[in-house]
């Protein structure tokens, strides 16, 4: 996997890559020490969850709930900020239509339409910045309020242009809840304060800044005084975008799923037990980058795997199609196919070449001793037709589709029937060495990045 991150990230960051200073090992032991210490004074004080890439789970906002139970539309509302932060991962000056998941949205009904389609529970306004284009985002949060009185929604603003009577017009839209980056402001609360007793849960999320650290814990006394409701803490991510302003500082790099900060991640712990062992009171979340790069995916990918999925496959735990084949002559495929428990759990392919496995066999002793073919697959959603991998058209209105495309994301592997059956029923968390590529679309890895 080291092998195939590096290249993954090479063609991400081109002549960049060979600049960045990624942990040796020395400095990895000693940064993976810290945080193993760390987790130690926090065991039984916090609830970490998903795999522990998130905690403190026993104190979330109702939001990053729906955001766990993969129940979560974040609406991008436009694509223009008035905020230069440092580590912001993506440029934020164009004026985008509002869209989620590469679809875009013409109106606040089409927007309606998508909701309800996918069975969401929950809705965040992104952006850019929300409050540049106040009417667009008041009339999406009221055209969801209307439509879904139990709909949870949350808004993502940097406050600079929040005023008393904005956040009133949020909350009388049906806003249930703000969301702050005050790293933006320089870690003035002095717009939060106009939402504090408006809004009903105010919620301050910013990046774990390590040079930061000690103002963070001067403005979590003042939150914790000032009634509000969480933290939220994300882990500093090196990006094309914002590579030249976060080289320029003293980080280490870890090169895993995806390029980093580590002391980010141990300046989050530090400031989940400093809240605790102050008394503070103050909820912190520490949302990890392998929480968001597994879980949220994961969410995505099952909700388009189902729309793509045929009666002989099944989506993993990982959120993957897995598609099992065996080879053999078309003679050979018939007798296997009537001498099955259940005949009817074989569909042979139109050119009688192929025999393709329910994955129900995999329960039973039908292929213990086959050898298989096996190939994931996934689904995405698309503003229209690529017309590069197979596809589904979903109408949402007259007027509006949204596309689900499916396409396959690694080679063909084979694996002994018998073997591969006893990881997937988790008789064996490990498969042979030559098989190993494949365990990442079945399982969600669990843990922490690795430095």
């Amino acid at each position: 996997m080291k092998d195939k991150y590096e290249e993954m990230n090479r063609r991400e960051y081109g002549r960049l890559y060979d600049y960045i200073p990624f942990a040796d090992p020395a400095k990895a032991g000693e940064l993976n020490a810290e945080r193993n210490r760390l987790l130690e004074r926090l065991a039984g004080k916090i609830e970490l969850g998903f795999g522990g890439t998130k905690g403190d789970c026993a104190n979330l906002s109702n939001g990053c709930r729906l955001c766990g139970e993969g129940l979560w539309s974040c609406l991008f509302i436009n694509g223009e900020c008035n905020a230069r932060c440092f580590y912001c991962p993506a440029p934020q000056d164009e004026p985008y239509p509002p869209g989620t998941n590469s679809v875009t949205f013409n109106s606040p009904d089409e927007y309606v339409a998508y909701l309800r389609e996918f069975g969401f529970k929950g809705v965040s306004i992104s952006g850019g910045e929300p409050l540049l284009t106040p009417e667009r985002t008041l009339s999406y949060i009221s055209a969801v309020r209307r439509e879904f009185p139990e709909m949870y929604i949350w808004m993502y603003t940097n406050g600079i242009l929040l005023t008393k009577e904005r956040a009133e017009e949020l909350r009388d839209a049906g806003l249930d809840e703000l969301r702050f980056d005050i790293g933006a402001t320089s870690y003035s609360l002095d717009n939060l304060k106009k939402a504090v007793g408006v809004i009903p849960v105010v919620t301050v999320e910013i990046p774990s800044v390590p040079e930061e650290k000690d103002t963070i814990k001067e403005r979590m006394r003042e939150l914790a005084k000032l009634g509000v409701n969480h933290l939220n803490l994300h882990q500093l991510r090196l990006t094309p975008h914002n590579a030249e302003k976060l080289l320029r500082r003293d980080y280490t790099y870890a090169e895993e799923e995806r390029v980093v900060v580590i002391e980010s991640e141990i300046t989050a712990l530090e400031l989940m037990l400093f809240s605790i062992e102050e008394g503070l009171g103050l909820p912190v979340n520490y949302c990890s980058f392998p929480y968001k790069n597994r879980y949220q995916g994961l969410a995505a990918r099952k909700r388009s795997a189902g729309y793509m999925l045929r009666e002989y496959e099944e989506i993993t735990e990982n959120g993957y199609i897995r598609l099992i084949r065996l080879d053999a002559d078309p003679e050979t495929l018939k007798r296997t196919a009537e001498n099955a428990d259940d005949p009817e759990e074989f569909l042979i392919a139109p050119d009688g070449l192929s025999l393709y496995a329910h994955p129900e066999l995999l329960r039973g002793v039908s292929l213990n001793d086959a050898e298989l073919n096996i190939s994931y697959y996934s689904a995405r959603q698309l503003q229209s037709v690529s017309y590069k991998h197979p596809f589904r058209t979903i109408p949402l209105s007259d007027e509006k589709n949204v596309v689900i495309e499916r396409f396959q994301v690694t080679r063909e592997f084979k694996a002994n029937g018998r073997e591969f059956a006893d990881f997937v029923l988790g008789r064996t968390d490990k498969l042979p060495d030559e098989l190993r590529e494949l365990e990442i679309f079945e399982k969600t890895p669990k843990g922490l990045l690795e430095y």
